[in-house]
């Protein structure tokens, strides 16, 4: 077995934010929306306090609903072999109300032929893929660890990249309109120098050099020299 750790190459931060003078549902206005509202598109070492975010509150005066995804983009293609085990490392920050799930994401063109976020991606993503389990305890100041599941592995040897989310799990990925008053939300630190975002890879590396080739001679071959007879072996090594 060998080890790889690759940083994201892409991450950014899509919002959604309706405000209505009436109720609305969070789930049909908000978490099912097709579009996002606003986004951040990360490329130097920033602080991001709501990277995931739920909130709502309903009034009749007025009502408010938010919802933030984070999303990140790796190339795995240098790693030379199979991809067998996979932590995704993510450094917290500031906040730590919501319990936060990654599943897969096609933005950034799908195979990171984009490198920024466009509004359209906030529903670029599939909930009935988690890559992992979420978390149920958020660190402000250390990594939070993903274990990746079979199919996030999967989806690496077989694409050579990671393309993911990271949003809320008790609202967001399962569907549920939030009561009011809610506003859970959890921090990312991203591109910073000492603890980076990562993906820590464990792999079987591709086999090189002599394939079927056993001193030289090709497989097709090895019944030969097995054949050398006794009487021939001084004239095998040239005596």
């Amino acid at each position: 077995m060998a080890t790889a750790t690759i940083e994201n190459d892409f991450g950014g931060r899509i919002i959604k934010t309706v405000i209505v003078s009436g109720g609305f549902s969070w789930v049909s206005a908000v978490r099912n929306a097709t579009t996002g509202t606003s986004l951040s598109n990360y490329t130097s070492n920033t602080s991001v306090g709501e990277a995931i975010r739920v909130q709502m509150i309903l009034s009749r005066g007025g009502s408010s609903g938010n919802c933030n995804r984070f999303f990140l983009f790796f190339d795995t293609s240098s790693v030379a072999g199979t991809i067998t085990a996979c932590d995704l490392k993510v450094l917290g920050y500031l906040n730590s109300g919501a319990n936060v799930i990654p599943v897969e994401s096609t933005a950034y063109g799908g195979n990171g032929s984009s490198s920024s976020l466009v509004l359209s991606d906030y529903s670029n993503l599939d909930f009935s893929t988690p890559y992992a389990s979420s978390t149920t305890s958020w660190s402000t100041s250390g990594y939070n660890t993903f274990s990746l599941n079979a199919t996030a592995i999967s989806d690496m040897n077989t694409n050579s990249y990671l393309n993911v989310v990271l949003i809320d799990e008790e609202y967001d990925y399962s569907g549920t309109n939030p009561s009011s008053g809610t506003d859970y939300s959890s921090g990312i630190e991203i591109l910073d120098t000492t603890n980076p975002i990562i993906l820590d890879i464990t792999y079987t590396p591709t086999a090189t050099g002599y394939a079927n080739i056993v001193n030289g001679v090709a497989s097709a071959n090895i019944g030969e020299v097995l054949a050398v007879s006794t009487n021939d072996i001084n004239k095998v090594i040239g005596v």
